[in-house]
């Protein structure tokens, strides 16, 4: 089994998947947290003090901290556990439903619904006749047309 340090806590160190944390020598126990908001149920360990999820130890220790501190440790697939490669930082609030997913409309679709839209039509208007989001416009927009200058 391997196992990698974590880079601030001295002591701590986690195998790949977070099935064996130890501490200052101690193998830590995993207890399952249920929050009343959250229907999926996290592993949690004490280290020391604090409570941490498995998820964020072994995220830590296998991927380096995280670049900024808005992000959050994600599972790619909920199915595949808490093995390192089925982690990474992601920004926080981003809902586990639209992570990882395609865009709305391909970048084909967005032209083609740039040249629909009627000269005294306000943008607005026009998304609301066309049921598209505004979000997901000018995700579009911002994806697309930065990518053709």
């Amino acid at each position: 089994m391997n196992y990698k340090y974590h880079p601030i806590l001295e002591d701590l160190k986690v195998n790949e998947d977070g099935t064996s944390i130890i501490y200052k020598g101690e193998v830590l126990t995993p207890r399952t947290y249920v929050r009343k908001t959250n229907t999926v149920p996290s592993e949690v360990v004490f280290v020391g003090y604090k409570v941490v999820t498995v998820m964020r130890v072994v995220c830590e220790c296998w991927h380096g901290l995280s670049e900024n501190t808005d992000f959050v440790v994600r599972k790619l697939d909920q199915a595949k556990g808490n093995h390192y490669s089925n982690l990474c930082w992601s920004k926080q609030g981003l809902s586990s439903e639209n992570f990882n997913t395609l865009p709305k409309f391909s970048e084909e679709e967005f032209i083609k619904l740039k040249t629909e839209q009627k000269k005294d039509e306000t943008l607005t208007a026009f998304l609301k006749r066309k049921k598209i989001s505004i979000k997901a416009y000018y995700t579009a927009k911002n994806r697309y047309e930065q990518k053709s200058q």
